[in-house]
């Protein structure tokens, strides 16, 4: 297990020369996200065979958060400048998101959600 931090340093964005393999991950992740009915962010652990065939070791319900530091960084914050989006504006994203959700499914917990505000 590797337990060096993930820094900017270990980590690139893919370039247009593997536009194929960034458009098959996209799709792997669209497909992974609609047949489980997700309805939140997850990390996606995949690894490739010597042929080059992806497989898909693990999704976990909670994905890589952190806030980009000087020495750290997040495999989820890293590429977001190439969409236009910063930090901020994802963890915004993920929090109208969540608030969609509550107040679509669960409507009897606005009560709740006023509450706590106040």
């Amino acid at each position: 297990m590797d337990k060096k931090a993930i820094t900017a340093d270990r980590a690139r964005l893919m370039g247009a020369e593997e536009a194929e393999l960034k458009q098959e991950l996209i799709d792997l992740a669209r497909k992974i996200y609609w047949e489980f009915s997700l309805n939140s962010l997850v990390r996606i652990d995949i690894r490739n065979d010597a042929n080059g065939e992806l497989y898909v070791l693990e999704a976990n319900p909670k994905p890589d958060l952190k806030r980009p530091a000087e020495n750290v960084t997040s495999l989820v914050a890293l590429g977001l400048a190439e969409y236009g989006m910063s930090y901020n504006d994802l963890i915004l994203s993920l929090l109208a998101d969540r608030l969609d959700y509550l107040l679509t499914q669960h409507g009897d917990i606005i009560p709740h959600i006023v509450e706590l505000l106040h």
